[in-house]
């Protein structure tokens, strides 16, 4: 014979519903293309939203995309040329993504020294975002990575590449403060700002630079 249960016995034996924990999306739906628009030229970088709410996005990239004429602007509000920031449909076609649509950006800050920026952007909807790695996480010697960008200003692709020394230091003459992530195969202009990203989707880092004599 089946026992008569209390439904609120019942309630009590079923186990509680968590929310579902949260994963990064894939680097390639938050890389975008970074366009400031010059008197006679056009200036090209990479860039990752790593925060988004229906009203507004902000990109991460590099500094020096912000430079004109080599010089280092004013304050990000004074900004003086367009910033078009252009999205992708993040899907990947072999290792490519496919431009969707331009929105305009502004400049939030950047700081020369270390070499990194922030854009805001209005969009009109919620994008992907990408999250910054925790403070205590440390990259080793030998890991396998992503890294996504523009190279010369098309289409963002991603591949992989490796770390060959995860933290170096007083690397750039006359500026202490800066610190980088040496990874195999020199970046294209125009990836400069591009994410480095770990295996599980978070940020590690910004690209910036290019050793073209060893490829790194």
């Amino acid at each position: 014979k089946n026992a008569r249960r209390d439904p609120a016995a019942r309630e009590q034996d079923e186990p509680e519903r968590s929310a579902p924990a949260f994963s990064n999306p894939k680097p390639w739906e938050t890389v975008v293309r970074i366009k400031v628009i010059g008197n006679r030229s056009t200036g090209f970088g990479s860039g990752t939203v790593v925060y988004s709410t229906p009203q507004e996005s902000l990109i991460l990239t590099c500094a020096h995309i912000f430079k004109i004429d080599g010089r280092k602007p004013s304050a990000p509000a004074q900004f003086p040329r367009k910033i078009l920031i252009d999205l992708f449909d993040g899907k990947l076609q072999g290792s490519k993504v496919n431009y969707l649509e331009s929105v305009e950006g502004k400049a939030v800050d950047y700081d020369f020294t270390l070499d990194v920026g922030l854009i805001r952007m209005r969009p009109g909807r919620r994008l992907p975002a990408s999250r910054i790695v925790p403070a205590y996480w440390e990259l080793r010697s030998g890991r396998r990575v992503l890294t996504v960008g523009c190279s010369e200003g098309k289409d963002a692709t991603a591949w992989h590449t490796v770390v060959k020394r995860p933290r170096i230091q007083n690397f750039l003459s006359g500026n202490p403060n800066y610190e980088a992530i040496e990874c195999d195969v020199a970046p294209k202009e125009g990836r400069s700002g591009g994410g480095l990203y770990t295996g599980d989707g978070y940020v590690a880092g910004g690209c910036n630079f290019a050793e073209p004599q060893g490829n790194h």
